[in-house]
């Protein structure tokens, strides 16, 4: 094997060190220590004695023990690429074990793709959670280039290429393939789309086992490992955070994932809008001036508010383009903008009144979607767009239900001795129980439901979903 090859593997298990630094994977891997580690056999490294005896080949044998931590079917199943459960110290020691034997044999093809293999791992993991990953200093990456002056590097970051670029796992800064024949170092591709939604990747797995040649087949699933629920297709925000808002299973595993998730849904109600839309209104009025400015000359009728010793303004032509002035346009453009945001506040007001009345009232969704609804719409407003039924049951009412939520929460924080009751009812189907706070002044407040058909209703049961609410 060619000395660049073997130094470029030098210079790639620095940038895996950077990879597996417990500070730099995502941080929803949980960290455990040294010694209840999977990766514990890492630390302080041993050969076994017993398989070396059987194998009589060292290398074969640091093989067979990377094969009982990573699993021997990983790589020849599935998407043939590691699962790292975990983050922490005893995973580092990955990169000492596989440094110290690429020294000692520094031409062994099985060393380095192990090296390769735990790099696509932890590759896929940054992907995964939609970070960027960490970029080697300067200094290395100097280093880097005058020692393999073969190597054509434009770019700071490393990939390495198994000689098919259809083998590789391509994502954010590094592109490791799965080094299949040689260790061929190269630029990397300068991939552009859309900016990643890290609050969103942070709460889900994302899957793809596509092909080469294949249609795509992706999916994902929820990031708390008490959560079953998986979606097929690309991840969408608006999907993600259906699920996730809703999630009782990622709320107790990931609670500052799921509260972020619940603000930004509440944030992007009808209703907060229209209090935001009708509080700068509110400020507007109080903003506006009661001085009518007649042009730029008039700033003596600004400073002094008198218009006894003012001029007159001066009146200059207006140009005129064809058979309308440039002042008709000007007015033109402005009725245009003004009737935009009129339909888009209307709009904004019809579905707001309609998603109270589906929540409130229990107006089939359904209805929206009929030819009599959109005609009745039709005649009390034509500016008006009805909304698909989709659109309020999976965006316009969970995000309301955010919204409505953190309205209540910021109430009942300004009272003191509230009063917290807990109370169930069955359906045909299920179980289920509501939590209610009622105020000094006896004003109710539905704080929370739990569905508990198949759970033993206790007194730990009952007292753990009541401390819950009481921890809002």
């Amino acid at each position: 094997m060619s000395t660049t090859v073997t130094e470029d593997f030098v210079y790639f298990l620095d940038h895996l060190r950077l990879l597996l630094d417990p500070k730099n994977l995502p941080q929803q891997l949980p960290l455990v220590n040294k010694i209840n580690s999977k990766y514990a056999v890492f630390i302080n490294f041993q050969v076994d004695a017993e398989l070396l005896a059987h194998t009589e080949d060292e290398v074969g044998t640091v093989s067979e023990q990377f094969k009982r931590v990573f699993g021997w079917q990983t790589r020849s199943s599935g998407d043939g690429i590691l699962k790292l459960e975990e983050r922490g110290e005893a995973l580092s020691a990955v990169v000492d074990v596989l440094a110290h034997f690429h020294e000692k044999y520094p031409s062994n093809a099985v060393l380095m793709k192990w090296g390769y293999d735990v790099g696509m791992a932890a590759e896929q993991l940054y992907a995964t959670y939609g970070l960027q990953m960490p970029v080697p200093s300067r200094a290395a990456q100097k280093r880097r280039r005058a020692s393999s002056a073969a190597v054509h590097d434009p770019d700071p970051m490393l990939i390495v290429d198994s000689g098919s670029s259809d083998d590789g796992l391509s994502t954010g800064n590094v592109h490791l393939g799965l080094a299949k024949g040689k260790g061929v170092l190269k630029p990397k591709g300068t991939g552009k789309g859309r900016p990643p939604n890290e609050l969103m990747n942070s709460a889900i797995i994302k899957h793809d086992t596509s092909r080469p040649g294949h249609k795509s087949q992706c999916h994902w699933e929820c990031i708390s490992p008490e959560c079953s629920y998986s979606a097929s297709g690309d991840p969408v925000a608006k999907r993600v955070f259906l699920h996730a808002a809703t999630c009782t299973h990622l709320q107790e595993t990931h609670p500052d994932i799921h509260r972020q998730i619940v603000d930004t849904q509440s944030a992007l109600s009808l209703g907060a809008r229209l209090q935001d839309t009708t509080a700068k209104a509110a400020a507007s009025q109080l903003t506006i001036p009661h001085t009518i400015v007649r042009s730029s000359s008039d700033s003596a009728l600004r400073s002094s508010g008198s218009r006894s010793n003012l001029t007159p303004p001066t009146h200059k032509k207006i140009r005129l383009e064809g058979n309308a002035s440039v002042l008709e346009n000007y007015v033109a453009q402005g009725t245009k903008a003004r009737r935009k945001d009129e339909r888009a506040a209307l709009q904004q007001r019809a579905d707001h009144a309609i998603t109270r009345l589906i929540c409130a009232r229990g107006l089939v969704p359904n209805i929206v979607d009929s030819p009599e609804w959109k005609e009745l719409m039709g005649i009390l407003n034509p500016d008006y767009t009805p909304s698909s039924s989709d659109k309020f049951s999976r965006e316009y009412i969970p995000q309301e239900a955010g919204f409505v939520r953190r309205e209540q929460l910021k109430e009942l924080s300004q009272h003191h001795n509230l009063t917290i009751t807990f109370d169930g009812n069955s359906t045909r189907r299920d179980t289920i129980y509501f939590v209610h706070a009622t105020t000094p002044d006896r004003v109710h407040y539905f704080v929370d439901g739990h569905v508990g058909t198949s759970e033993h209703h206790t007194v730990p049961w009952v007292k753990s979903k009541i401390l819950k609410v009481c921890e809002l």
